[in-house]
This record gives C-alpha cells, sequence and structure tokens, in this order.
C-alpha cells in the first residue's frame, strides 16, 4: 500500500492508503480549471532521486507550449529537505535533496527554484492510470491529470540542460580519454542491487556485442577485472571524480549506455541509446519508450 499525500503551504500530511497511487482512466479527476487559470505551476516529485526528477524533467517544456504565458516552479533542494528531511530512507544517496537542482539547473523552462509554497501543490501523486497497462510513463500519468492531449504530451522524454562551461568541460574529458571516435558507458550499479547474478550480467554482455571496440566510461560496485565485463575496455569514472552534471553530460554524448536500470540512464534516453536490465520484474510508471530493456518478461 501507498501513501497518498497532500501539499500546502510547505505542510506534508498523509491523507490515506492506497494501493495504485492516482486516478483510474476508468474514474478520472483532473486539475482544477482555476489552477490552470492563474497560471502558476509548481512540479513538486513526492521520491528525490535523480531519477524520479528526470523522468519527468520535460514537464516544464510541455507545460510552457500549451500555456505560452506560465510560470513554471520548482522546489528548492532547502524546501525539500525542511518538508522531507524528517525522513530516514534516503540512505542511498549523500543529499537526496539536491537532485531536484541536478536535473533542472539550466533548464530555460523553469523560471525559479522556490523556499515556499502558499497554496495547494498537485504533485506526482495526482495522476491517471490505466489499469490495463500499468507501464506507462509517469509524466504521460501526470500530463493526463493537468489536462494535456495526446499530441501536447508526446515529446515528453526526459531532458537535461547544460551551460557553456559545462559543455567545454565534458567536451575537453571527452576529447582527451577518446578522441574523436564514439564511445559508450557501463553502468553496473543501482539504489536497488549493487550487482547482479551472471544470468542478468550475460544478458547484457551480449547486447555489448554490437559495440565491440568501443571504450566504455564504468561505474560500478566492482572492479571491471572482478566482473565478466573485464574484456570490455573501460575508463572507470569513480577514479575521474567528476560531478555528477558532468557525468550527465558525458553520456548525453554517449553512443550507447548500457548496465543496470538507473535514474541516470533514464534521464539521458532523449540523447543516447539505452540499454538496461530493469532492476524489478516490471516497471510501471518508471516505464520510457526510448529505452531497450533487456531480459524483461511482459513487454
Amino acid at each position: 500500500m501507498a501513501i497518498f499525500w497532500r501539499i500546502n503551504s510547505n505542510e506534508l500530511t498523509p491523507l490515506f492508503e492506497t494501493p495504485t497511487l492516482g486516478f483510474s482512466e476508468e474514474d478520472p479527476s483532473f486539475i482544477p480549471d482555476e489552477y490552470l487559470e492563474n497560471g502558476e505551476f509548481i512540479i513538486f516529485r513526492t521520491c528525490h532521486s535523480i531519477g524520479d526528477w528526470g523522468i519527468i524533467s520535460a514537464i516544464p517544456k510541455l507545460l510552457k507550449t500549451k500555456y505560452p504565458n506560465c510560470k513554471v516552479y520548482v522546489p528548492s533542494a532547502s524546501l525539500i529537505q525542511r518538508m522531507f528531511g524528517g525522513f530516514t530512507n534516503w540512505n542511498h544517496w549523500n543529499n537526496p535533496f539536491a537532485n531536484v537542482e541536478v536535473v533542472f539547473k539550466h533548464n530555460p523552462y523553469v523560471d525559479a527554484f522556490i523556499e515556499n509554497i502558499t497554496d495547494e501543490v498537485f504533485h506526482d501523486h495526482y495522476r491517471i492510470y490505466d489499469s490495463n497497462n500499468p507501464e506507462v510513463s509517469l509524466v504521460i500519468q501526470m500530463m493526463k491529470f493537468w489536462q494535456l492531449t495526446e499530441e501536447e504530451y508526446v515529446d515528453h522524454l526526459p531532458e537535461l540542460y547544460f551551460s557553456k562551461e559545462e559543455k567545454e568541460v565534458g567536451d575537453s574529458i571527452i576529447q582527451h580519454y577518446i578522441g574523436n571516435k564514439d564511445y559508450g558507458t557501463l553502468l553496473l550499479t543501482n539504489t536497488v542491487q549493487e550487482y547482479y547474478s551472471d544470468e542478468t550480467n550475460k544478458l547484457l554482455l551480449q547486447r555489448m556485442e554490437e559495440y565491440k571496440g568501443l571504450t566504455f566510461f564504468y561505474y560500478g560496485s566492482k572492479p571491471i577485472e572482478n566482473t565478466i565485463f573485464k574484456e570490455v575496455k573501460t575508463i572507470d569514472f569513480k577514479t575521474l571524480e567528476l560531478p555528477i552534471r558532468i557525468q550527465l553530460y558525458l553520456k548525453t554524448k554517449a553512443l550507447v549506455n548500457i548496465g543496470y536500470q538507473s535514474g541516470v540512464n533514464d534521464s539521458v534516453c532523449r540523447y543516447s541509446k539505452v540499454i538496461c536490465t530493469p532492476s524489478t520484474g516490471h516497471l510501471g510508471a518508471d516505464y520510457l519508450k526510448a529505452i531497450e530493456y533487456v531480459g524483461l518478461k511482459n513487454k
């Protein structure tokens, strides 16, 4: 069971338990018309990993496209920390509340990171789901609630924006280590499971045959020589000690990103091929149409 939360005037209140967050397409509810008429939108998530924010990162542009004169806000890291800091399930992240800024920094469709909320917020629990197809992207479910049509949310893949300085740093790293050749990234860890079984990893290794000869930037919970990927030519991300946004930029420029399902790979699927092994037997609202899910039985 999940808890449906209410966010109003900087207060977080549990309303009720529910087996499925949101409203069914069979009996939908929609964002009030008067909220739309106000022309100011706050995008808010109740989960705070890079992937949690990354998979809905197209929403600012979608809203600005439908409502050209609107204002779009996202919460600051400090606001999220004040509201959610009392919870103890953030052990996978050094500072999970900063991930909103990792994802939306330099986004031209975001008007501001706000420090306070003075009204009702229609956050990620306000969504319209399809009971017959649970694997519909969260951004689509949210945009249905916000009264966007299919034509208006069709371009919903994650979006990242980088500064000139970030691009220059990233390009210099690519040039130094790769030159003008193609490269990939290999990710062998996520917040669900540090390392999968060899049976699962073999599925990824088989897909990597297509990219034989590439150098891969590697991030994993084991040294590459201690894995079945030891023959792959790699450069260890950890030894480079790069800021996460630079790592994300390098991923957007990669020919392919292969590995375990992870928010950093989800967030770059607009820009680069992503091939991943799902962390669970189903994807639900984390499903993204641009990603090739290896070994997923029900898609």
